[in-house]
């Protein structure tokens, strides 16, 4: 039997995907779950709601604001920029900086981020395409390897094979939203270095990442499975099929700071959009990526964008639907 798909693109159809329990994420053909195994991202598990607080713990803001975390993300920035301008190529710090925080976080310090990030590329190129490299059963023997469950404590309230199935799901695609975020930040100061600068003078850095990224969402699709008839709109979704949230289109009415620097208001920047998920789906790590984006943003304002050259590196680039990374760009050194 076929199974219908539908795309969900108005905010108030999106949110009750998100919500309604008849909407699933649980389900035995899901990407991540054939890579990973039962994680956090099951919303349905017995044991969700013990692991996701283990996640919003140890990604929270009292852990991110301690001196440990932030001298990790500080070096991580500090070591990221030093590698893209080594490359001749600043839009690198977006490869290099995400990588080195969670490998330090995991007590991997010894791991080369750009190895680490090429190891696990088959397996994000997986969840992007539904396709398998020659290199796939390599990367997903890697994210298994001793070193990332043995040198740290994270996520140790959570039983031997959950930690297992988690600490993979960190280690081979956790960090993958926040490398596009940072390549988003880097084209938004990169493009328009005037507005970059005149829109975080208004809002402040951490408003402006929020609305950035709310008008330019990392991550384009989220899907989920109907497990009964269910309304939805003016169609009723079948039991069995796919329904897709997109959240560039449930997102679009979002204000861009960008362009409207001088009318955001405090609604604006508050209203509850999808780019990091709703409910209890809600992306336990979001904190984190926003306190790397936040450094790098601070960094990015010392810097002369007249210092550098900036260039399209493809003209004809598509982004892609899941993982949104925006176009390459070179921006050198003068």
């Amino acid at each position: 039997m076929k199974t219908n798909e539908h795309i969900v693109r108005n905010i108030e159809d999106g949110k009750k995907v998100f919500l309604q329990e008849s909407f699933r994420v649980d389900h035995p053909f899901r990407i991540t779950r054939q890579i990973f195994g039962p994680n956090v991202l099951d919303t349905e598990g017995q044991t969700h709601l013990m692991r996701k607080r283990e996640w919003n713990t140890t990604f929270g803001r009292k852990n991110i604001e301690s001196v440990e975390f932030q001298n990790i993300l500080k070096n991580a920035v500090s070591e990221g920029l030093k590698y893209a301008i080594s490359k001749n190529n600043l839009f690198l710090v977006s490869d290099y900086t995400p990588n080195k925080v969670i490998l330090d976080l995991l007590g991997c310090e010894k791991i080369d981020p750009i190895d680490h990030l090429n190891m696990v590329k088959p397996l994000v190129n997986y969840l992007e395409t539904g396709i398998k490299s020659g290199n796939y059963m390599q990367a997903k023997e890697y994210i298994r390897k001793i070193e990332f469950y043995d040198s740290s404590n994270i996520f140790e309230r959570i039983s031997t094979k959950e930690r297992e199935n988690d600490l993979s799901l960190l280690v081979g695609a956790g960090v993958e939203t926040t490398i596009v975020s940072m390549k988003i930040l880097l084209t938004a100061w990169a493009s328009n270095n005037e507005l970059f600068h005149k829109s975080i003078e208004t809002m402040g850095v951490d408003n402006f990442i929020v609305c950035l990224l709310d008008n330019d969402p990392p991550l384009g699709m989220a899907t989920k499975y109907c497990a009964s008839d269910t309304e939805l709109g003016d169609k009723i979704i079948s039991k069995g099929d796919i329904v897709h949230i997109s959240i560039t289109d449930t997102n679009s009415s979002a204000k861009c700071p960008m362009h409207n620097h001088n009318n955001i208001t405090k609604e604006d920047i508050n209203e509850t959009r999808l780019t990091f998920g709703h409910g209890r789906h809600h992306c336990p790590g979001h904190l984190l990526a926003k306190a790397e984006l936040k450094l790098l943003a601070e960094e990015l304002l010392t810097l002369n964008i007249n210092d550098f050259n900036v260039t399209n590196a493809e003209p004809n680039y598509q982004r892609p639907v899941n993982f949104r990374h925006p176009a390459p760009l070179l921006i050198v050194p003068k």
